[in-house]
């Protein structure tokens, strides 16, 4: 009887952290869209925090917005690339997993999350910090 109930508490958790990778991989897409038309850093970083429905608006959550400066102007020209970069800890149900050590910047019992998105810019934007695609 205790088998079937870690059975169940771990296809539970799978679930569970399935759905919040795709909260989070959408978040990121619907944050660069965002970026593409011309929005500044804040702006794109609140559209992640939004459509996450408050997921990333976790303490052990990160919202990394660069633009990809290709002609090294300073400024995010249409044709360049706006990148949104996600970082999410999600906290294991399952009680085994506690005793997992701590890692990759998580908690115990916790595991990382991260999804990145490159959209080309269609308007231009100032005052933007350079960085390079999603790795």
């Amino acid at each position: 009887m205790p088998a079937l109930f870690i059975v169940i508490f771990i296809l539970v958790d799978a679930a569970i952290a399935l759905d919040r990778w795709v909260v989070i991989t959408n978040a990121a897409r619907e944050a660069a869209r965002t970026g593409a038309v011309g929005a500044q850093a804040a702006a794109i970083s609140d559209r992640a925090i939004g459509t996450s429905h408050g997921l990333l608006a976790d303490a052990d959550a990160t919202i990394d917005v660069k633009w990809d400066d290709a002609n090294g102007n300073g400024h995010g020209d249409p044709g360049e690339s706006v990148v949104v970069d996600v970082e999410y800890c999600y906290d294991l149900l399952t009680p085994i997993a506690r005793l997992l050590p701590s890692r990759d910047g998580c908690p115990a019992g916790s595991l990382r999350m991260r999804a990145c998105s490159d959209m080309r810019l269609e308007q231009g934007v100032d005052d933007i910090e350079t960085g390079g695609g999603c790795p």
